[in-house]
């Protein structure tokens, strides 16, 4: 399990470092553009440091042997420094060339036109040649030209960053966020406890009384079509088409009754009684807990019934029947223990769609969890925030596929045979 987690935390990490855009950038104030001020130049080296961008991504690193252990501090024109590099290797001659283009005073248009077509992997060397002001980073090029080193881009060389590296900043702290600036492992925080609070509370309510649907329906076979019918017609139905149904209803429609969205009502305060407090939150919770509920209750109703009717086909069963015992107490504590052991793992394997769901209610509802967390990520390109939710929904199905074995293991000790 400690290497699964490992792994989701690696597809994470390396998923929001390839992601696009630059939060440097945002937090700087900067629009992109390739001249800026040497205050903006200022404010985004220091954001950098900030959010760790000059530090490398792993514990170790492979690089060619013309890279220099400082690299990953560059932070303008970092493109075009790469791809000159693997054209001569010689990190000394383009650093020259590079300043020698940056040492040029951009007052003029055409001076900033020039200087910014020569910061390429391409520039026009001759055409600059005939402007006096350039003529410094003319001969630093045609040094370059005139002895590359071009066979250090060949030899690899192993560096090792110990925990001064990116990915364990990230593990260890979980980045900021690229909205808000707030510290992800604080806001994932505040969503994870609403979040898992309100979907156990759908599991449980939905697989309880999915299991006294099935035990009803198989004490009652004539109504078994009816309710599997209503099951299968239940499972269909969309959750966000539900949710829109319930506030059209209960909520400023035909009848005001339930509040629409939110945790809390506007003018909650602290100061009201512990009555009033968990009446004002159950109030809110209501719809959201249908819109989650009812889909986990189609769900394990069936599956209890399936699991159900294939026990009391077993031999034993049979033979309780052949004494004579009536059905209430064939029904006992031993053939449902017998039933929970499949239904264990079926939990553990519903978790990522119980998360999903959550996303499209919490949404719909605006409540503050991880489903509106994840949603408003999406919309802003907030990537270490997504990679925070990828990470905590992944690391909770291995866990939850853990304990289900486990429990499995418990309730029928022929699986650790198989």
């Amino acid at each position: 399990m400690l290497v699964s987690i490992g792994t989701a935390t690696l597809l994470s990490f390396g998923l929001g470092a390839l992601a696009p855009g630059d939060p440097a950038l945002v937090r700087a104030g900067g629009t992109g553009n390739a001249v800026q001020s040497a205050d903006f130049e200022r404010r985004y080296l220091a954001a950098r440091r900030e959010l760790g961008l000059d530090l490398p991504l792993f514990y170790f690193s492979v690089v060619p042997l013309s890279f220099p252990d400082t690299f990953e501090r560059v932070a303008f024109d970092r493109n075009v420094l790469t791809s000159l590099l693997y054209r001569f290797g010689d990190w000394d001659g383009v650093m020259d060339y590079y300043q020698k283009l940056r040492a040029v005073s951009i007052d003029d248009d055409s001076i900033g036109y020039w200087r910014k077509a020569l910061t390429s992997a391409t520039p026009p060397i001759r055409d600059a040649a005939r402007i006096p002001e350039f003529l410094p980073a003319v001969q630093a090029w045609r040094r370059l030209e005139k002895h590359p080193r071009r066979w250090r881009n060949y030899v690899p060389r192993f560096r090792f960053h110990g925990t001064q590296c990116r990915y364990h900043r990230w593990l260890t702290t979980s980045g900021e966020s690229y909205r808000d600036f707030r510290p992800v492992r604080e806001k994932m925080g505040e969503a994870v406890a609403r979040t898992l609070g309100l979907n156990l509370a759908a599991l449980s309510l939905g697989a309880g009384l999915g299991l006294m649907t099935a035990l009803w329906i198989v004490r009652r076979p004539r109504f078994e079509a009816w309710i599997v019918n209503l099951c299968f017609g239940l499972y269909s139905v969309p959750t966000f088409w539900a949710g829109t149904v319930l506030i059209t209803l209960f909520a400023g429609g035909l009848w005001n009754v339930l509040p629409s969205h939110g945790w809390r009502s506007p003018g909650f305060s602290a100061d009201l009684s512990p009555g009033m407090l968990v009446a004002d939150v159950a109030a809110h919770l209501v719809m959201p807990l249908i819109c989650l509920t009812y889909p986990i209750w189609a769900f394990w109703t069936l599956q209890w019934r399936e699991s159900l009717t294939d026990e009391l086909k077993r031999p034993y069963v049979l033979a309780h029947r052949a004494w004579g015992l009536s059905e209430k107490r064939i029904l006992n504590p031993m053939t449902l223990k017998n039933v929970a052991a499949p239904a264990a793992a079926l939990v553990a394997a519903s978790v990522p769609a119980i998360l999903t769901g959550s996303i499209v209610v919490e949404t719909l509802f605006s409540l503050p969890g991880m489903g509106l967390l994840a949603y408003e990520a999406v919309l802003h390109r907030d990537y270490p925030v997504l990679t925070a939710v990828f990470t905590f929904s992944a690391t909770l199905t291995l866990v939850a596929n853990f304990f289900a074995d486990e429990i499995v293991a418990r309730l029928d000790p022929r699986s650790k045979i198989a």
